[in-house]
């Protein structure tokens, strides 16, 4: 066999191995109690966003703080109780999920000193967006890994407009706004958002939540998301669009940034990206200067209903399906190298 088709076999291994679904979380030490440390794990990763969007849904309608059951306190840094923690370490998502419960929680029931040291985390989480990129390195990942970034977003928003924070509506606005920019550009005439990026543990990427938000920006009538923690990004976008923040109906609607889009440059992300818009559809493109990224999809090309995707970095991408109409260029974060929070 050749040298560059062993190459090629081997990098489809390792993308192979890279795209299995990665183990739940487990308590440190092993043991018989994995299963229970996987359960407690699900519920602090899902349920507690959740069930804070709905705590701020019924204060936003008009209940009183003092009639609502007080959560225990969460683990800003984990959001996961003592002793059960990811494999890989903690990720993005992890620490912003984490610093917005503590944002709502110290709000709600803790001191004022509390409240606001995590309502700055909140806020310097996402203004960093804007330098190292949007998404950080989790960039455009699909469902289920981009719910618990829209979901945490929503949170906090719905948080801001109950206790009355305007710097974190204002970055909670920047980021959707954002978030919109990138969605348009990877999206079809039916709303429909294909986009390259990170941690695409399924194939083809599975990027529902991001269509919903495209499509509700645009106006389409559409099914409402599920009540479930699976969907808790659309539950949070539901609530600040549909009216229920002061039950004045379509006037009390969140704009959720959306005046915002038009008026604003594109977006930095940390891998650059094209997207080449043509009269049948787009071709957008992830650049990683040549390196491979985890469980990356590098482009895809969108040709009308149809798409394919290149998920290995070393398959040249097609060219445009059709004429080019328009080009987007995401260009690269100022400080790409580094994800830290």
């Amino acid at each position: 066999m050749p040298p560059r088709d062993r190459e090629q076999k081997r990098h489809q291994r390792q993308q192979e191995e890279r795209n299995k679904p990665q183990p739940e979380p487990q308590r440190e030490g092993g043991g018989d109690d994995s299963s229970a440390a996987e359960e407690t794990s699900r519920k602090f990763l899902q349920q507690r966003p959740w069930e804070l969007c709905h705590i701020l849904i019924r204060l936003l309608k008009g209940e009183k703080a003092t009639d609502i059951a007080r959560l225990e306190p969460p683990d800003p840094y984990y959001q996961f109780p003592p002793g059960v923690k990811t494999p890989g370490g903690r990720t993005e998502n992890f620490v912003f999920s984490g610093w917005v419960g503590a944002y709502v929680w110290f709000g709600l029931w803790g001191t004022v000193s509390d409240a606001a040291l995590w309502r700055a985390r909140v806020v310097e989480y996402l203004q960093r967006q804007r330098g190292v990129g949007h998404m950080g390195g989790e960039q455009c990942c699909p469902d289920p890994h981009h719910g618990m970034h829209l979901g945490a977003v929503g949170v906090a928003r719905l948080a801001a407009h109950y206790f009355g924070h305007a710097d974190v509506l204002k970055w909670t606005g920047i980021y959707y706004s954002d978030h919109l920019v990138i969605g348009e550009a990877c999206a079809d005439e039916k709303g429909e958002v294909r986009a390259p990026g990170l941690r695409n543990k399924f194939r083809p990427p599975n990027q529902e939540l991001w269509s919903w938000l495209v499509r509700d920006a645009r106006g389409v009538k559409q099914r409402e998301p599920k009540d479930d923690p699976y969907f808790n990004g659309a539950l949070a976008v539901r609530a600040l669009r549909m009216g229920w923040l002061t039950g004045n109906g379509p006037n009390s609607r969140d704009d959720l940034g959306l005046d915002l889009v038009e008026a604003r440059a594109n977006c930095v992300l940390r891998y650059p990206m094209i997207v080449e818009r043509t009269d049948r559809g787009y071709l957008a493109r992830m650049d990683t200067g040549g390196k491979p990224v985890m469980q990356g999809t590098y482009w895809v090309c969108a040709d009308g209903g149809e798409a394919t995707y290149g998920y290995d970095i070393n398959e040249p991408a097609p060219p445009p399906p059709g004429k080019v109409t328009k080009t987007i260029n995401f260009e690269r974060g100022r400080a790409a190298g580094s994800s830290e929070l």
